[in-house]
């Protein structure tokens, strides 16, 4: 056991001083994930009904293929605003999304990439990817730091060799809420995340929040996998549907979360949210200038107004 903790130490200590010797490795991983989607998107039943770009259409040099490489609705957020950047600037004629994204939701692409007026359809073939423009200049995405006065989004723009010229941007959708009444001037807490980094807090750390700053919620989202519920709020959400969860977002007053896709869904429906964070979340993905982040590390927060 010593000896292959040497190894890993040894290992990662080589990829630290070689970024050409990270670079290849990196890309090699990357490559072979994508090979495994195109031969599970090859021996797909909807293969055909993924696809609407031709050939034709994707060889156009004036044509931008996104590819990304996580599934998550976050992960879509984050490049949601590049098919307008791409067009507004006379950049490319036409966007396309790759089938090979690793979509952890179907309704997601629906949404986020559908439903977008600058998207022109999918394609089976690769695209580009903000890994993988990284690794090429032999940056780690894992170690990636964000350049001062940008935010993680702004970064993504300029890898993918586009620039409206502004900073800080926020993800885009294009999904009109109706509001419900019922949640209106509600506070709402919403107790779910995917990644495991946000499992690090108790709900006793949450409820403390809670209490010492006098704040009293409504409505919590029912619990489903990872989730970290307050005992102290007995009136659960059980919404339906995507669509209905991005109404009740919309129409509450208040809207505390992790820093996970509800937050960055928020920020894409123009909501305010109060996010909670702690240490081991990176500050990449506080990125938002419309949130207020919340560590639960100390007293103090990092908010954005």
């Amino acid at each position: 056991m010593a000896n292959l903790v040497s190894v890993q130490r040894a290992v990662r200590s080589a990829l630290r001083v070689s970024p050409r010797l990270y670079a290849a490795l990196s890309t090699a991983k990357f490559r072979a994930e994508r090979t495994a989607r195109r031969v599970k998107l090859w021996f797909s039943p909807k293969r055909e009904a993924h696809s609407s770009a031709t050939p034709r259409a994707v060889d156009d040099k004036d044509t931008l293929i996104i590819e990304i490489g996580y599934g998550g609705l976050g992960d879509s957020l984050l490049h949601s605003h590049l098919p307008r950047i791409a067009k507004e600037t006379g950049k490319y004629r036409a966007v396309f999304l790759s089938n090979l994204i690793p979509f952890r939701r179907a309704v997601h692409r629906r949404f986020v990439w559908e439903m977008n007026p600058y998207v022109d359809g999918f394609t089976d073939r690769p695209g580009l990817s903000f890994q993988e423009l990284l690794i090429k200049k032999g940056i780690s995405p894992t170690r990636f730091s964000i350049r001062e006065g940008m935010n993680i989004l702004d970064e993504i723009m300029l890898a993918y060799g586009l620039d409206d010229g502004l900073r800080c941007h926020e993800p885009e959708m294009y999904y009109k809420p109706r509001p419900l009444l019922d949640y209106s001037n509600k506070i709402l807490y919403d107790p779910n995340w995917v990644s495991p980094l946000n499992d690090t807090v108790g709900a006793a750390r949450l409820e403390e929040y809670f209490r010492a700053n006098e704040i009293r919620v409504d409505m919590q989202f029912a619990p489903r996998g990872n989730s970290n519920p307050l005992k102290s709020c007995t009136r659960l959400i059980h919404d339906q549907s995507f669509e209905e969860f991005c109404d009740i977002l919309h129409s509450c007053g208040d809207i505390y979360c992790f820093a996970t896709g509800t937050a960055a869904l928020a920020a894409a429906l123009g909501k305010r949210a109060h996010v909670f964070y702690h240490s081991g979340i990176k500050a990449d993905f506080l990125f938002s200038t419309r949130h207020e982040y919340i560590s639960l590390d100390a007293r103090e927060d990092a908010g954005a107004t």
